[in-house]
């Protein structure tokens, strides 16, 4: 049973299927577009790198084991290397918000491709969204359209869910979207900031 203590917030990244044009379905109805530079992707690499080794975290284990990308880790795996499998992106959400979280930021990501860390050429885009204990910082306000399009993503299940343990914080990614086929496996949070896998 894997388990991922935090206290200040949750990071959840979903990985756009069809990239720029998911991107802009959600930027359409009002969802900020953020674009880092790679000068500021890099440092941003950097910063978690020294994080992990401050923690005592070999920030690389993990891309090691699964021959991934040499992109350096902040924590450690809750599920394992490969993580959970066909996992419903509502319900886990779902739990969070249920367990006392509010978000704060929704926004879309476009990350810029870094060669040092092997990955491809193309930008990839990311909806994201940062939650945090109810009462910590202000709830953000989400229209209609806003939700229906976030809603749009988070329903589908995803081939793999990562989720990391950072210390003081919890990251959850999702890839690879698809139809949803009735065998999910869901990732709940429990109110204590844990959390389990079904």
């Amino acid at each position: 049973m894997g388990k991922a203590r935090y206290s200040e917030k949750v990071l959840v990244k979903c990985l756009l299927h069809n990239g720029f044009e998911d991107a802009g379905a959600l930027i359409a109805t009002g969802i900020e577009l953020m674009t880092p530079t790679a000068a500021q992707e890099a440092e941003a690499l950097r910063k978690r790198e020294a994080e992990a080794l401050e923690k005592g975290i070999d920030p690389f284990a993990t891309n090691r084991e699964t021959g991934g990308w040499k992109r350096p880790d902040g924590g450690k795996p809750v599920f394992g290397k490969q993580g959970l499998k066909n996992a419903a992106g509502d319900e886990i959400v779902g739990d969070v918000v249920e367990a006392g979280y509010v978000i704060t930021n929704v926004h879309v990501l476009n990350k810029p491709a870094n060669p040092e860390t092997g990955e491809e050429a193309d930008p990839r885009y990311f909806l994201v969204m940062v939650l945090v204990p109810e009462g910590v910082s202000p709830k953000v306000e989400i229209a209609d359209a806003q939700r229906s399009a976030i809603r749009e993503h988070l329903r589908r299940a995803y081939r793999a869910c990562h989720v990391w343990d950072n210390g003081d914080n919890a990251t959850i990614n999702f890839a690879g979207r698809r139809d949803r086929d009735g065998g999910t496996q869901l990732v709940r949070m429990r109110h204590n900031g844990q959390f389990f896998g079904e």
